[in-house]
């Protein structure tokens, strides 16, 4: 499924049955409010909430409203489990929206697969999603593998051939640090140092001391905001800084540069959308939609919210219904 944010217009319908115009269609899902996955899942959560906005403003979906139910599953994969239960069998919520992180989204998988609900890995990007033979689960992002890909392209440009790859130990992480290494490999760049760390874990001097006496030229971080800035901190704290410092997801949100203020100059990241630079269509409206809304500047996480409910959007709208299995088929054929 291509990448895009979508420009779609909503299509009001009758509905025929016996459904009241007046009920709701109620999207559901949790996200990470609280917790290490917060300030990505806020920037997803808003962009979800625009696009309700926008979508009941123009008269909803199938001429019904829509109602999002967000729950914080306080980035916890067994509390995110035992929510989406609740979404399905208690809030009786006709569509669901995945959540943050790839750990969390398979947690979730496991409730939605079972009961046939598909689901938009709208917060979720590991390579192994793919192999588990899900049926009812379909990604938004590119996969994690190739995350630093044009990085690394970046490097040989520029004439930087050693690079060190070090990563978290979670489920998203590890599958960066594999495909970047794989990729550097086949791009003729010497890997310097492959390690992993434990997930939380906030001491990483020794390990920016190794990445410098490995002979690195450049680093690339697999992890999440907390991994983006810690390992930052500590290459400051010993003093050294390679001549390019690449990490995924964290640098990509303004807290990253309030945190760090200087010290984020110079870091790298990749982003799966831009309201500049890349013709994605809608990209200009949503944006400043976005700021008038919420105050502050989109991230391609509210980005991927705000456009997992336009695909569903396009779903419903390609086959008038709500029936589980034709969801499932329409979002499967959609470009």
């Amino acid at each position: 499924m291509k990448k895009t944010l979508l420009l779609l217009s909503i299509l009001t319908f009758c509905w025929c049955g016996s459904v009241s115009a007046s009920e709701p269609i109620k999207l559901g899902g949790t996200l990470g409010l609280t917790g290490k996955y917060a300030p990505m899942s806020k920037m997803v959560s808003l962009g979800l909430k625009l696009w309700a906005k926008k979508t009941n403003a123009k008269g909803g979906v199938l001429g019904r409203p829509v109602e999002l139910i967000i729950y914080d599953d306080a980035s916890n994969p067994a509390i995110a489990e035992e929510l989406y239960k609740k979404l399905i069998l208690e809030d009786k919520v006709d569509l669901v929206f995945g959540p943050y992180s790839s750990v969390i989204t398979t947690a979730a998988a496991r409730v939605t697969e079972k009961h046939e609900y598909s689901m938009l890995a709208s917060g979720a990007a590991s390579d192994g999603l793919w192999q588990q033979g899900y049926t009812h689960l379909f990604g938004v992002y590119i996969p994690a593998s190739r995350y630093a890909f044009s990085f690394l392209k970046l490097l040989l440009r520029n004439g930087i051939e050693r690079v060190a790859i070090v990563s978290a130990d979670d489920m998203f992480s590890t599958k960066v640090a594999e495909g970047t290494e794989k990729w550097a490999k086949r791009l003729g760049l010497k890997v310097t140092l492959v390690e992993q760390f434990k997930k939380g874990t906030k001491e990483l001097d020794d390990l920016a001391g190794r990445i410098r006496d490995s002979g690195a030229e450049a680093i690339v971080v697999g992890g999440h905001f907390n991994e983006s800035v810690d390992v930052r901190r500590a290459l400051t704290n010993i003093g050294w800084y390679p001549r390019a410092y690449f990490a995924t997801l964290g640098p990509a949100l303004q807290k990253y540069h309030d945190i760090l203020q200087d010290k984020a100059d110079l870091t790298f990241t990749q982003s799966n959308w831009q309201e500049k630079g890349v013709q994605f269509p809608g990209s200009q409206e949503f944006a400043k939609d976005f700021r008038q809304t919420f105050g502050k500047d989109p991230s391609y996480q509210a980005a991927a919210g705000y456009s997992s409910g336009q695909i569903l959007a396009a779903a419903i709208a390609k086959t008038e219904s709500l029936n589980k299995q034709k969801l499932r088929d329409a979002l499967a054929s959609l470009d």
